[in-house]
């Protein structure tokens, strides 16, 4: 019994670090240079923690067996089972990526949300992976912006993928250090979010971090706006309008105003305000497009022996071609969706197979017109994803999860008047930014990326708070 307490609390300890580098992991995989290091490093730092989290996975099958009782969500538990179906049903069509994403999958689902969902220290382990990524990201976007001032460019082109490695600023539009622009955003956003958790609610004293905090704000905002990524702005304005809403929803109720009135004030102040952040961001988007031309002019008053050269600096250009050239507002998600529609209707209710994968390989298969057949890219929603990929079944079990998850949110939001106060707010934010990024782009579920990494993360903690205890042996938290 003792032998067995001390091999639990070994495991505890062991499954907080594994979190920690298991997201940290996912990171790293976000610049875009780390398509280039050797295979062998990417085996060594990647399988051992796929690896792990399977162990993981079987020492809490073997501890339910033992104690009878099954702890872990249900609907989870069955959207996994959907996914194997699934994955067999279509084994012609990448059974390797289906298996694969299947394991990555389990880690997120029965790993990472199991982690925060069911023990009280998680929140010790979710701030110091805050502070890793923070740290990391500022990193990264600080080369990006350098990047961008001295209009720094690179691209090449890779096997197996639609588009070229680009990095910094090309196509009018700064891509930095990262592979995806728009994926980037998110996290950025992500970044300023925790940043002002930092600052606001756990209110550290050190001038110093709070200066750095400030500046990797600016830098990420910076980002965000330079990317030329849409999805990065409307999620910002999203949040700005979610945080204003909650804050002063919150404050009235507390100065004893009707529930009816602090609602109608709340959502037209916020909607006012986010107006006023979008111009100020646009204003601030365009002094940012001066400041290559600015430090240019500088050069070349130092190469004439200082004598000023008087000129008007000339702003970059931002505008996207492959946006202001098309008459798709979209910019092709139309097509994909349609691609994943139509897989859906031939495959109602196990889908063509959960993998990006296995659904292109589908695609070149039965639809090779199709967009998402040409490009081999994702269906780019996650909504979409999981209807083509696990059919009607899937869709429903991970959606009954999703959308309860969801109403916890909303119900924190509206009747805990001390919301703001604590680090579920800033969860119901990040959350909330990356579920709008996973409507517009594979994000969330079936994929293998840090965003599906936090938000399963955040959402465990989230629902640890605020789901009601249940007495079941079943878990349906």
């Amino acid at each position: 019994m003792i032998a067995d307490i001390k091999i639990h609390s070994y495991f505890e300890r062991f499954r907080s670090f594994y979190v920690l580098y298991f997201g940290t992991i996912l990171i790293l995989k976000e610049f875009g240079p780390y398509d280039f290091i050797p295979k062998i490093l990417n085996t060594i730092l990647v399988v051992p923690a796929g690896i792990i989290g399977v162990l993981f996975i079987l020492y809490d099958l073997i501890q339910m067996i033992k104690t009878k009782k099954f702890s872990y969500n249900i609907l989870l538990f069955l959207f996994l089972i959907i996914m194997g179906i699934s994955s067999l049903l279509n084994y012609r069509y990448s059974i390797g990526s289906n298996i694969k994403i299947l394991l990555n999958e389990s880690i997120y689902l029965l790993v990472i949300y199991e982690f925060s969902h069911n023990r009280k220290y998680s929140e010790i382990i979710v701030e110091t992976f805050a502070k890793l990524l923070i740290s990391i990201w500022f990193v990264m976007v600080t080369i990006s912006n350098v990047m961008f001032v001295f209009q720094m460019q690179y691209s090449v082109k890779l096997p197996n993928r639609f588009h070229p490695l680009r990095l910094g600023f090309l196509e009018n539009r700064l891509f930095g250090v990262f592979s995806d622009p728009n994926f980037a955003s998110t996290i950025c956003l992500v970044s300023i979010i925790f940043s002002f958790m930092f600052l606001f609610q756990k209110q550290i004293k050190s001038r110093l971090l709070r200066i750095f905090l400030y500046i990797n704000s600016f830098f990420c905002l910076s980002f965000i706006l330079l990317s030329g990524s849409r999805t990065g702005l409307v999620e910002t304005l999203a949040i700005v309008f979610i945080a204003g809403f909650t804050l002063l929803n919150q404050y009235l109720v507390k100065k004893g105003k009707s529930v009816p009135f602090s609602l109608l004030i709340s959502l037209i102040v916020s909607t006012i305000l986010t107006g006023i952040i979008f111009f100020i961001l646009n204003v601030l988007k365009q002094g940012l497009t001066l400041i290559p031309d600015f430090i240019e002019s500088l050069k070349m008053r130092t190469e004439n022996n200082n004598v000023n050269i008087l000129k008007k600096e000339k702003p970059v250009n931002l505008t996207r071609n492959d946006v202001s050239d098309s008459d798709d507002l979209s910019n092709g998600r139309f097509g994909i969706w349609k691609a994943g529609f139509l897989m859906f209707k031939q495959n109602i209710l196990f889908g063509v197979g959960p993998s990006r994968e296995g659904i292109v390989s589908y695609a070149k298969a039965f639809l090779p017109e199709t967009y998402v057949a040409k490009t081999g890219l994702s269906l780019h929603s996650f909504v979409v994803h999981t209807l083509a990929g696990t059919g009607a079944i899937g869709f429903i079990t991970f959606f009954s999860f999703y959308l309860n998850k969801a109403f916890i949110a909303i119900k924190a939001v509206f009747l805990d008047k001390n919301l703001y106060k604590t680090v579920y707010f800033y969860d119901v934010l990040i959350i909330a930014a990356i579920s709008i990024n996973a409507i517009l782009s594979s994000e969330i579920i079936l994929v293998n990326k840090i965003g599906a990494f936090l938000f399963w993360l955040l959402l465990g903690q989230l629902v640890y708070q605020y789901f009601p205890k249940k007495n079941s042996k079943h878990s349906v938290a």
